[in-house]
């Protein structure tokens, strides 16, 4: 005898701007998803060494200092996910005239669900010319991108992180994928 199908359970997603009391959760996303999605392209030595506490203690310097949009996402409840939007960091692309996405990170748990769309939905400006910095080897995040209407410019750079330099690639968009808001 077959069991009728179990009803989907509902998940409710909530974007909003990050708040300093968010510093410690922020810290936990940043550091969980560092762990999963450079596992491979960054030392597990360096990945493993990740401080919570450390990380929490720079989230609440940079929200204190602003100059940058930091926008959480929370499922049922819980944050797993943040995006940080602010001005060109890059002199070939003047602040004027670009945004720079500057951190995009979700739990592993969280990605595939939709969560990453709906916090791209809210947190990028469908009206601004963006553009990101990504680990050459990071397909996932890339991949992700890609949908969101990012294309790589060709400009490349070393970035040394912890005791390695790896490739970063530059991605760049005249106006992001995102539904009416």
């Amino acid at each position: 005898m077959s069991r009728p199908p179990v009803p989907a359970r509902a998940v409710t997603i909530e974007i909003r701007p990050a708040t300093q009391e968010d510093s410690e959760r922020l810290a936990l996303v940043h550091v969980r998803s560092w762990q999963a999605g450079y596992r491979g392209l960054l030392p597990d030595a360096f990945l493993d060494s990740m401080s919570v506490t450390g990380r929490a203690d720079r989230w609440r310097a940079r929200l204190a200092e602003g100059g940058s949009t930091v926008t959480v996402a929370l499922l049922d409840g819980a944050l797993v996910g943040f995006a940080t939007v602010g001005p060109s960091r890059d002199a070939d692309l003047p602040a004027a005239d670009w945004l720079e996405l500057q951190s995009c990170y979700l739990l592993p748990g969280a990605w595939g669900s939709g969560v990453a769309t709906e916090l791209a939905r809210r947190a990028l400006p469908a009206d601004r010319r963006l553009f990101l910095w990504v680990l050459a080897g990071n397909l996932r995040a890339q991949g992700f991108y890609r949908k969101l209407g990012f294309a790589p410019d060709g400009t490349g750079k070393p970035i040394a992180i912890g005791a390695v330099t790896v490739p970063e690639v530059r991605w760049r968009c005249d106006r992001p994928k995102v539904r009416d808001r």
